[in-house]
Order: C-alpha cells, then sequence, then structure tokens
C-alpha cells in the first residue's frame, strides 16, 4: 500500500522527472562525497537502480568511485581508470541494477570543466550527470545542483534550474 502511494504521489508531482531520488539516499550520498573529499579534492559515485514503468530512472543504491579505483583522485580531480567502469557495470549487474546516473563534486560552483565534457561517465546518450557544488559542503541540498544531460558525440545539455524538475526528482515519496 505505502508503495503504491509513494508512486502515485510521484506521478503527480513530477510525472516527467528522468531521475528520481529519495531525499534521505540523496542526502546521504552527498555526506559522504563531501567526507571522501575532506574539503581538499573531488569525489563522486555511480548512482544504481532501476526503471520505472513511466521510463524514469529511480536511484536507490550507489558505488563511489575510491572503491572502485583508489587512486582515482591522487591529483585533486577524478581520474577513473578505465578498470573501474567495468567494475562498476559488473557490480550493478550483481545487485540487479543498472547505472542510472552520475555525480561528482566540484571545489566551487558545479559547471561542467572541459575534462567533465570530454570524458562522460557514461557514454550514453540521455545518461545524467549531477554536480555537487562545494565539495558537498552543503549536505543534500539542491540549492547550485548542476544537472547535465549527455546527449552523444561529446555534447551535453546544462538543465538550467528553472528547468531541473523535468530531470530530477528529489523527495520523501521516491
Amino acid at each position: 500500500m505505502i508503495g503504491y502511494i509513494r508512486r502515485a504521489i510521484s506521478a503527480i508531482i513530477a510525472p516527467r522527472a528522468r531521475l528520481r531520488l529519495n531525499s534521505h539516499f540523496f542526502a546521504d550520498v552527498i555526506a559522504e562525497i563531501h567526507r571522501r573529499g575532506d574539503e581538499k579534492r573531488e569525489s563522486g559515485a555511480f548512482l544504481l537502480g532501476s526503471t520505472a514503468e513511466d521510463g524514469a530512472r529511480v536511484a536507490d543504491d550507489v558505488i563511489y568511485y575510491e572503491d572502485l579505483d583508489p587512486r582515482c583522485t591522487r591529483y585533486g580531480a577524478i581520474a577513473l581508470e578505465s578498470i573501474a567502469f567495468a567494475k562498476a557495470w559488473s557490480i550493478a549487474s550483481e545487485r540487479g541494477k543498472q547505472i542510472v546516473a552520475d555525480l561528482h563534486s566540484h571545489p566551487g560552483c558545479a559547471e561542467q570543466s572541459a575534462i567533465d565534457k570530454a570524458n562522460p561517465a557514461v557514454a550514453l546518450p540521455g545518461h545524467i550527470a549531477l554536480i555537487v557544488p562545494d565539495f558537498g559542503r552543503r549536505r543534500g541540498s539542491r540549492s547550485g545542483l548542476g544537472v547535465f544531460e549527455y546527449l552523444g558525440g561529446h555534447k551535453w545539455r546544462a538543465i538550467d534550474a528553472a528547468r531541473q524538475r523535468k530531470y530530477l526528482d528529489i523527495g520523501w515519496w521516491v
């Protein structure tokens, strides 16, 4: 019954969101990347989950980059070795999930760097990448969050704050 109520509320509030996250789960992930980055370096994660009946991706699990490649932040920014991507897909498969998005922190604002644009974590059109500002200092906050959709061919669509609800639904009902 509770699952039905949550799905009904989600359909009313954000019927077209492409990515859904429970607010507590989101806050926990942000807190963990903040802790791992220690206010000195970027940190990030692959968000795992499933696809809902309406086509939205629902994130409910996580794999942190440092767990895939302990040396990935040795230069301050994230540089995953190719084996880390294979591990991520394997872990997702073992858990019966798929990679539904990725997120990582930046020291200041949540703009994509040239490195981010040239190296999508998942190079499939429609993939959503989130960038968390200030190394995740504002735990769980949507404020300043960068939302980007990969279009293919190293092209991205930056989703401005006014359109973010169409792409991202963060709430207790998820």
